[in-house]
């Protein structure tokens, strides 16, 4: 039976329910009372840890618990209901819920794992734990898990069983959490790193932490050059990006940085006004690149395009970062450097008249007088 409309389940619970038979009572009679039972709940299970339901196996698994089929239907049913209640605990953690994975692991010690330590189920919890910045405590789950995992060496994955990149994944994430909280696990921090799969987004994600804990801005940009090639960026990663060249002092690079990103959707999009709120290059960024090009008079024409966007927006969508006398001595600059004196006088003197008070409305009436004493 395969079914992935939710609708369909409790049409796939009837069949399943209805296919018990009623006939050749003697051969049922010989089986084990509860077998028959935990069996169809078995399907049951199954099914829905194909269809990614983990709940929904873990509903039918709980509600056969005090049932006592023999002994082979014992260990199935213990095993998918470990395999359902860790992909529940995954759930659980995609939510952000991770005291609810804590509270719901611990009671469940003594009834369903008997006091046994499964690694999937700890592994969860470990995560749980540094998804609360809990580093300590992750670490001390996860190497039990981790032991626990490496005794067993199972040759076929369980569901919900992380893969050996995975392990190796997390193992790199609680090590950074621990080296932000102690400098000497630099190394341990380090040497897990290597040991990942370099050209994952996840991978490269992870060296960015590293480079952030240790001030390293060489090594971030170094993962920012790699995701750029895998990945493509968010605006609040070119951000970043740009915030670590602008560190290192490499002007070229910065301004090739931001042009091949926001100067690329400028130029395809930057005028139009239906494209998506969420697409749209943050003011700040756009008051990046007009600075970029201002520098050294690069672009000022460029720079006046962008200067002249931005003027037309809201102030309520600029930011704290960018205001109109901001944008109106800039614009003054480009246009006085453009030799366009009577335009830049007027832009200076928008903004001194918008904000009067602020650095940019006095460095605006500072520029308006020194245009004025060389007429």
């Amino acid at each position: 039976i395969k079914t992935t409309a939710k609708e369909g389940w409790p049409r796939l619970i009837g069949l399943v329910e209805e296919a018990l038979p009623t006939g050749r009572k003697k051969f049922w009679e010989a089986l084990w009372p509860d077998d028959l039972e935990v069996y169809v709940n078995l399907i049951l299970a199954d099914t829905f840890l194909n269809l990614d339901e983990p709940r929904q196996a873990l509903l039918r698994l709980e509600n056969i618990q005090n049932k006592e089929p023999s002994d082979y239907l014992k260990i199935w049913r213990h095993e998918y209901l470990v395999s359902s209640f860790a992909g529940d605990l995954d759930k659980n953690i995609i939510r952000g819920e991770f005291k609810e994975v804590i509270s719901r692991y611990e009671p469940r010690k003594r009834d369903v794992f008997l006091n046994q330590v499964r690694p999937e189920v700890l592994w969860r919890v470990a995560r749980a734990f540094e998804g609360l910045n809990l580093f300590y405590e992750a670490d001390k789950v996860l190497s039990l898990a981790e032991k626990v995992q490496e005794s067993i060496a199972r040759t076929i994955p369980r569901p919900y069983d992380p893969a050996p990149e995975d392990w190796r994944q997390f193992r790199a994430a609680v090590n950074l959490g621990l080296y932000s909280l102690d400098s000497q696990k630099k190394d341990e921090a380090l040497a897990s790193l290597k040991l990942l799969n370099q050209d994952l987004v996840t991978t490269q994600r992870l060296w960015l932490k590293f480079g952030d804990i240790s001030g390293n801005p060489k090594i971030r940009i170094e993962a920012w050059k790699k995701l750029e090639g895998i990945d493509p960026l968010t605006w609040v990663d070119v951000e970043r990006y740009a915030r670590a060249v602008e560190e290192i002092g490499d002007h070229d690079e910065y301004a090739k940085l931001l042009e091949r990103t926001t100067g690329v959707w400028f130029g395809e999009f930057g005028k139009n006004s239906d494209q998506p709120a969420e697409k749209r290059v943050p003011p700040a960024l756009l008051m990046r690149l007009a600075d970029s090009r201002i520098k050294g008079n690069r672009n000022l024409k460029g720079a006046l395009a962008v200067l002249d966007y931005l003027g037309t927006l809201d102030p309520t969508l600029l930011g704290a970062g960018v205001t109109k006398a901001m944008i109106a001595f800039k614009r003054g600059q480009s246009l006085k450097n453009l030799g366009r004196f009577d335009d830049a006088r007027q832009s200076f003197v928008l903004g001194r008249v918008t904000d009067p008070d602020s650095v940019w409305g006095r460095l605006s009436s500072s520029a308006e007088k020194d245009l004025n004493s060389t007429k």
